[in-house]
């Protein structure tokens, strides 16, 4: 999502590009976007969230709102409307008693943690250590190696701050992952495993091409 310091920088930029002083330099624009959910998050700590309609720029700019009101992703309309009626923060009583209803332990039996969600990296990585932490046995360490044709090095560190995989790992036997990409069709993006040892790249490969050994089959 677009914050409102970097819409103004967009709106200004292209007024220079196109030496036009009229919003955007003249350029129509089609914004489209949902602000209910988390704003954009600021680079510092020191700098507040801002969103685009709070840029100097906005109401120059954007000319014409449309609200968009039907859903299209849920077909009941009751459940429509408790999801709204959250969404707005307007919860009705009996909205609340009806989520409360669907409350039911999880039924599950692949020995795997239910998935927290959290709305900055910085509480995932304490609720991962906090998690690790619990586990015995030694720590193992990887690191990433990363590749490419930038040069410029400011550049590049940008680009790797922004990417999900951490530059290091450190793992115990026993602690789930996720897979951040896909690899192959059972193996693909948000797939949880939890590991039950360490190999080295030989003893993997001799594992991969004689499976029967050890799985008895």
């Amino acid at each position: 999502m677009v914050d409102g310091d970097l819409f103004d920088k967009l709106e200004e930029i292209a007024r220079s590009i196109r030496n036009n002083g009229r919003p955007f330099g003249g350029i129509q624009l089609v914004v489209t976007g949902d602000f209910f959910q988390l704003p954009p998050v600021p680079e510092t700590s020191a700098r507040d969230a801002k969103f685009a309609f709070d840029a100097a720029t906005w109401n120059t700019s954007i000319q014409h709102t449309i609200l968009l009101t039907h859903v299209f992703r849920q077909k009941d309309p009751v459940f429509a409307e408790m999801l709204n009626q959250m969404r707005l923060g307007k919860i009705t009583p009996q909205t609340t008693e009806a989520f409360k209803k669907l409350s039911r332990p999880l039924d599950f039996h692949d020995d795997l943690d239910a998935t927290e969600l959290f709305p900055t990296r910085a509480e995932v990585e304490n609720a991962n250590g906090v998690r690790m932490s619990r586990l015995s046995g030694e720590v193992m360490v990887f690191n990433a190696q990363d590749s490419g044709s930038i040069q410029d090095v400011q550049m590049r560190d940008r680009l790797l701050a922004n990417c999900m995989a951490p530059p290091v790992i450190h793992l115990k036997k026993g602690a789930q992952v996720m897979l951040i990409k896909n690899m192959e069709d059972n193996l693909v993006n948000g797939s949880l495993g939890k590991i039950v040892a360490f190999m080295d790249e030989a003893t993997f490969d001799y594992y991969r091409n004689n499976e029967d050994e050890f799985t008895g089959e």
